[in-house]
């Protein structure tokens, strides 16, 4: 059992001036009308409940903030060691067309997996966005909206480089426009193991395709994910082995049963695959086999969601992969 808490504190300073800024100075010009800095503290607790106890696996602290009315901000630290922090960056907003990020944040690749985890259909992201989609690495991207509804975003990053664009391209049907998007991104993987276990090094190409659609009370959701991985000297006498390609996929449907959405039903289907890029010969278990053994998964998710009032949510899940197990999740924003 998951339970999920978050507080929030907001503070408004009505005067901000910060001589010599001159990103500062050019986002509020000399005689416009003064604006407020905005800043939320926020403080995460994730309870999970076992056979053994209570664990509290996730505890956050943060600050977002708003400087005049073009720059924003977000600090985001996890209260342990490893891997502390997580959403550390600032965004300039230079006009409908176009935004500057930069810092440490989320990669643009991966609907599911750029999605918060309070606006997620389901308690655990599919296998495809957890093994395949990158996360957060420190970079600067430029994203904003040009003509009729098309969304763009374009980054280079510590691991290379990533771009998504977002467009409508069809009218209306039922009430709803379609969204449909594709996005690439190439980097550099080090010599290692991957999520399947395997060797690799050299280039890593991900791409991947998006569409979600909301007629009436149904929301529709649906991903495509391939990611090659190169083997640079993964052989024995360091030979170049044949690429690792992994694919995934899932497709979501979740239904408000209730007109003003307090309750909601949804099912998601969902599969992972491996393979290598050599089919020739036996194939062979050991890592650094040109042949591998190729791997598949593939699970069912039923999901209930009663939202209790406009801060607080439960999700209940029962996933079938190898066997059936159920998660329950209960959020809180105050």
């Amino acid at each position: 059992m998951f339970i999920t808490g978050l507080v929030r504190v907001s503070i408004d300073v009505t005067r901000f001036w910060v001589a010599g800024a001159v990103l500062l100075a050019w986002a509020f010009p000399a005689g416009a009308t003064a604006q407020p800095v905005h800043l939320d503290f926020t403080l995460k607790v994730q309870a999970d409940t076992t056979g053994r106890g209570v664990d509290l696996p996730q505890r956050r602290i943060g600050v977002e903030g708003r400087i005049f009315t073009r720059v924003t901000f977000q600090i985001e630290r996890e209260l342990k060691r490893d891997n502390a922090w997580r959403d550390v960056f600032g965004n300039v907003r230079i006009g409908r067309a176009l935004q500057v990020r930069a810092g440490h944040f989320k990669v643009p690749f991966g609907l599911e997996r750029t999605t918060a985890a309070t606006e997620l259909d389901f308690v655990e992201r599919t296998m495809a966005s957890n093994q395949l989609a990158p996360g957060r690495a420190a970079g600067v991207m430029a994203h904003g909206r040009v003509g009729r509804g098309v969304e763009y975003e374009a980054g280079a990053f510590t691991d290379g480089v990533a771009v998504r664009v977002v467009t409508k391209p069809l009218a209306k049907v039922l009430g709803s426009r379609p969204a449909v998007g594709a996005a690439l991104s190439v980097g550099h993987v080090p010599e290692g193991i991957n999520e399947f276990d395997v060797s690799v090094k050299g280039r890593r190409i991900r791409s991947g395709l998006q569409g979600e659609w909301r007629p009436g009370r149904l929301g529709v959701r649906a991903e495509y994910l391939v990611v090659t991985e190169e083997r640079q000297g993964q052989g024995l006498g360091d030979v170049d082995l044949s690429p690792i390609i992994s694919r995934g996929w899932y497709a979501s449907a979740m239904w408000d049963v209730t007109r003003d959405g307090v309750w909601q039903a949804g099912v998601r289907v969902e599969g992972l695959q491996m393979r290598s890029g050599s089919q020739e010969g036996p194939a062979f278990a050991h890592p650094r086999a040109d042949h591998l053994v190729g791997s598949d998964a593939g699970a069912w998710t039923l999901g209930l969601n009663r939202r209790l009032s406009s801060w607080a949510r439960v999700q209940a899940n029962l996933t079938r992969r190898d066997s059936w197990h159920g998660v329950v999740r209960m959020q809180v924003s105050l």
